[in-house]
């Protein structure tokens, strides 16, 4: 009798652990997910706080890149001007120089005063 007494004073002791183990499994379990709620409630404020952020540089990039693209496409319109413009003057000037040509091949008389050095006293009055 005192051996079954033993017995279950062992099975008695080893339920008391087990149910100890689990109360103590449970109040961590319990404590744990208060931890994870909260970790999540700052995880999600972060998230939020991520994509305003987010947001913000995607608009500001917008507006950033539609001015690059103006001051790009300005530069542009200006630039094909200047090249037009450029491309006139050398037109002219070729032409000029071909009219030039053409006078002094028919007008000798128009390539010697060409030639001939310009006096000082008309270069003074052209300076003044």
């Amino acid at each position: 009798m005192f051996a079954s007494l033993k017995l279950y004073a062992g099975l008695a002791l080893i339920a008391a652990l087990a149910a100890g183990m689990l109360y103590a499994h449970h109040k961590g379990y319990e404590s744990g997910k208060a931890s994870n709620a909260a970790t999540i409630a700052q995880l999600r404020g972060a998230d939020t706080d991520n994509l305003a952020t987010i947001s913000q540089l995607q608009a500001e990039n917008a507006k950033w890149s539609s001015k690059y693209r103006a001051d790009l496409s300005a530069t542009k319109d200006v630039a094909d001007a200047e090249r037009q413009h450029a491309q006139k003057l050398e037109h002219d000037a070729a032409q000029a120089q071909r009219k030039l040509h053409e006078l002094y091949a028919t007008n000798p008389t128009a390539k010697r005063w060409a030639d001939e050095r310009v006096p000082a006293a008309v270069t003074d009055s052209l300076r003044h």
